[in-house]
């Protein structure tokens, strides 16, 4: 699927005496919002486990026409892998402060 097309659907159920019953589904598939603003660490180096760091980003809007509130989950990996730790819980905020782990983290 691809961002911003529009598809449409059509379910057909059937049951043992032949009764069917069709719905056309038409959806929308926008992927993610868009963020034209700063993403920013601060500070930019500190002790693991002790140091908070903040993380936050701006200038992100939603590509729908509702209006929902977008939800931010903020994630690491440590340099060098493939794993992705979440950092806090998703939330609302564009902000999040945080101890991370030991060793140089991708944000």
């Amino acid at each position: 699927m691809s961002d911003g097309m529009a598809y449409a659907f059509t379910l057909k159920i059937t049951d043992s005496s032949s009764v069917s019953l069709s719905v056309d589904l038409s959806v929308s598939i926008y992927l993610g919002a868009s963020c034209s603003g700063a993403f920013a660490v601060s500070p930019t180096t500190g002790m693991a486990l002790i140091d908070a760091f903040t993380i936050s980003i701006s200038g992100c809007v939603d590509r729908d026409d509702e209006d929902y509130p977008l939800l931010y989950t903020c994630k690491y990996s440590p340099s060098g892998s493939n794993s992705k730790y979440t950092i806090g819980s998703t939330t609302e905020e564009s902000q999040i402060s945080s101890k991370l782990s030991s060793g140089e983290q991708v944000i």
